[in-house]
């Protein structure tokens, strides 16, 4: 089967219709988001998409999400004057219909193809901060205005809450090895190991931390995890990571 993917068309129609013309003999077509703002047919596309492609084909980007939701793309700083022009005109462009189906669309999807397991998304681990620091933001708790102490109280918070969450993954398990009765809840642990994650982020981002800065970490304390390894992590040297 010949799988056509498309992404990050952004009102550019001619070129998404010279691309469906060349490769008419796709059997399937899946769009991987951001069918609007930059280009100057941003109704066209999103009529193609939803008169076209199944909803569950189209995956929802981030200029989709602000279109549907009239709110900020999130998008690099040096396309962030043409991106808020062009969402006016898409304002305006757009039908309510569309809009409703823009803003309808899930940012991921998951899916079988040819026997197998496809996952199909927009989204960055940057837009995982960016989600969190909304939520957020929806109880009060800003990060990017804390004072030293707030940022203290808050990380401690942080710090039980995971506990907690831990303490809920834990009874997700069968650990009373005396009692027959229990079974492994495998979904709900799934669910406890997100919530753990919202948690991890927050206190990252009270440490002042970006997605960038977690991932550059993360690699870093990979490579001297590696090294304890093969070195047998016979001796405790904590000057080991001073540099992450």
């Amino acid at each position: 089967m010949k799988l056509l993917i498309v992404a990050d068309i952004h009102g550019n129609w001619p070129a998404l219709r010279a691309v469906l013309e060349t490769e008419s003999n796709a059997e399937r077509i899946l769009c991987l988001g951001d069918l609007v703002n930059y280009g100057p047919q941003p109704a066209e596309c999103v009529a193609w998409a939803k008169e076209i492609l199944p909803p569950e084909w189209v995956i929802q980007g981030n200029h989709d999400r602000a279109v549907g939701f009239d709110e900020d793309p999130h998008c690099s700083s040096a396309y962030a004057a043409l991106a808020e022009a062009t969402q006016q005109i898409c304002e305006r462009l757009l039908t309510r219909e569309m809009k409703q189906f823009l803003a309808r669309l899930q940012p991921l999807r998951r899916f079988e193809l040819g026997g197998a397991k496809c996952v199909a998304c927009h989204a960055i681990p940057k837009d995982l901060f960016r989600l969190q620091k909304r939520l957020n933001k929806r109880i009060g708790v800003d990060t990017d205005r804390m004072t030293e102490s707030k940022r203290r109280l808050w990380l401690l918070r942080y710090c039980r809450a995971m506990s907690q969450e831990v303490a809920e993954l834990t009874d997700c398990m069968p650990w009373k090895w005396w009692a027959n009765y229990q079974t492994f809840d495998r979904q709900n642990a799934r669910v406890e190991v997100v919530d753990l994650l919202h948690f991890v982020i927050s206190a990252a981002q009270v440490l002042d931390m970006t997605a960038e800065d977690l991932f550059e970490a993360y690699a870093k304390k990979h490579q001297v995890n590696l090294n304890r390894q093969d070195s047998g992590y016979v001796v405790k040297d904590e000057s080991d990571n001073r540099h992450i």
